[in-house]
């Protein structure tokens, strides 16, 4: 099972209340998972983390593009130094080239050793997104 997990999107509303980040980020956190958010709207990142919380999860945000590599390293800091090992990166509405961009280079000298999950907007809807992650919450480690 996922620990901890890195949850980016930096489309504007992806943040917002019903926005398609900040729901993958709460079922993830209503199932124990330890959420670190990435995105650029740093108010609607605060909301979404101060959600969370008080939802009973664990949580906090970076701002940043997860598209930069240093932005993304800093988040996946945040992460490991908070709550442990980074087990999954979730990207949100982005294509497979513009996250791997910047993960690829952190993964090949092995700064980090995650899954990674690109969700589109067609995932977006409820009971598709909640069979995602249900799968994921459900498959075992490594």
């Amino acid at each position: 099972m996922v620990g901890v997990a890195l949850v980016v999107g930096t489309e504007e509303g992806l943040w917002s209340s019903g926005g398609f980040s900040r729901t993958v980020s709460l079922l993830l956190a209503a199932h124990g998972v330890a959420v670190v958010v990435m995105g650029s709207e740093e108010r609607a990142l605060g909301e979404a983390v101060g959600e969370l919380v008080y939802g009973g999860g664990r949580g906090r945000h970076v701002v940043g593009d997860p598209r930069v590599a240093e932005h993304l390293a800093a988040a996946i800091e945040k992460a490991d130094s908070v709550f442990g090992p980074l087990g999954i990166v979730i990207a949100c509405s982005f294509s497979p080239g513009e996250i791997m961009g910047a993960l690829g280079p952190l993964i090949a000298s092995r700064a980090i050793a995650c899954d990674v999950l690109l969700l589109r907007p067609s995932d977006a809807a409820p009971d598709k997104l909640a069979e995602r992650v249900a799968a994921l919450l459900l498959a075992p480690t490594a």
